[in-house]
C-alpha cells in the first residue's frame, strides 16, 4: 500500500511538471506606450486605426494589433542609427529585444503600409 501511494505521488508530480514545461513564458508588461500613426491618411478612419499600443521593458516588447493588421516590422533606433529590428505577427505579438537603457525611437510598419512611431524610455 505504501508503495502504491509513493508511486501515485511520483506520477502526479511528473504530470504537473510536464504541464508546467509546456507553458510558454509571456513577457512582463511593465510600461505602456501609445504609438501614433506617422502620416495618417485623409480618409475617415476609426480611432483604433490611428494608434497601436505597445508594452515593453528592457528585454522584451509586445504589440497589440489593430483588427486589420496581421504582421509588423519593428525598428528601434537612436536617431539615424538602427539599434534593433524585428518582425512580429498577430499570432506571436511579443519578441525579445537587446537589453537597452535610455530613450529610443520605435517605428512599427504594418503589413498594410501604416507607420506608427513613439519613444521608448528604458
Amino acid at each position: 500500500m505504501r508503495n502504491l501511494v509513493f508511486f501515485s505521488l511520483l506520477l502526479a508530480s511528473l504530470f504537473t511538471f510536464c504541464l508546467k514545461a509546456d507553458e510558454s513564458p509571456k513577457p512582463v508588461k511593465t510600461e505602456k506606450l501609445i504609438l501614433i500613426e506617422k502620416e495618417p491618411e485623409r480618409a475617415p478612419r476609426t480611432l483604433g486605426d490611428l494608434f497601436v499600443t505597445c508594452y515593453y521593458n528592457n528585454e522584451c516588447l509586445e504589440v497589440e494589433f489593430p483588427a486589420d493588421v496581421n504582421s509588423m516590422d519593428i525598428t528601434i533606433s537612436d536617431g539615424a542609427v538602427t539599434i534593433w529590428s524585428g518582425f512580429v505577427t498577430a499570432d506571436a505579438p511579443a519578441c525579445d529585444i537587446p537589453y537597452l537603457v535610455g530613450q529610443y525611437q520605435i517605428t512599427c510598419t504594418t503589413d498594410n503600409g501604416a507607420v506608427y512611431q513613439g519613444i521608448l524610455s528604458l
